[in-house]
């Protein structure tokens, strides 16, 4: 007679049949315990019952303005331009800057470092106009003469 517990040497099983234990060693865990007592709950509301404060609730000071015409996708979405901006820059660049547009934008902020980005290519460099009585613009000087001269009579 054929064992009924194995179909071609292979076991047969069943929801019936006898179960397979599997057993996981878990050593010490990955959680971080040096924050258990501060998570604690019991440890919370023991220091709120005896000072009347949630400590883990004021670590930050409040902080009160008007941000009408503020929205928060609005900045949401400047903040993720930057980022796609501040990608698009060549690595040698971006590598410059530790790879952190915060510092980038800094950088960029800063006007003493206007000449440093033209260096980058990252600016063009601004052109200077003649200021008014050089050599190369006697037209404009002439005309506020002229001016000058006509206001004069007239008076």
């Amino acid at each position: 007679m054929a064992n009924k517990d194995k179909v071609d040497g292979v076991p047969f099983r069943t929801a019936y049949g006898q179960k397979m234990r599997v057993a996981i060693a878990t050593g010490d865990g990955l959680t971080e315990q040096n924050h258990k007592d501060e998570t604690d709950i019991n440890n919370i509301v023991r220091k709120y019952n005896k000072t009347g404060l949630i400590d883990h609730l004021n670590q930050f000071e409040k902080q009160y303005a008007d941000m009408t015409g503020y929205d928060y996708q609005d900045a949401m979405n400047t903040v993720a331009a930057a980022n796609t901006m501040f990608e698009g820059l060549p690595s040698a660049i971006r590598n410059k800057f530790d790879n952190d547009p915060a510092k980038f934008i800094d950088f960029v902020d800063d006007e003493s470092n206007a000449d440093k980005l033209v260096e980058m290519g990252l600016a063009k460099k601004p052109e200077v106009s003649a200021p008014i009585g050089d050599e190369g613009s006697k037209e404009p000087v002439e005309a506020v003469k002229t001016a000058e001269t006509e206001v004069k009579t007239e008076g």
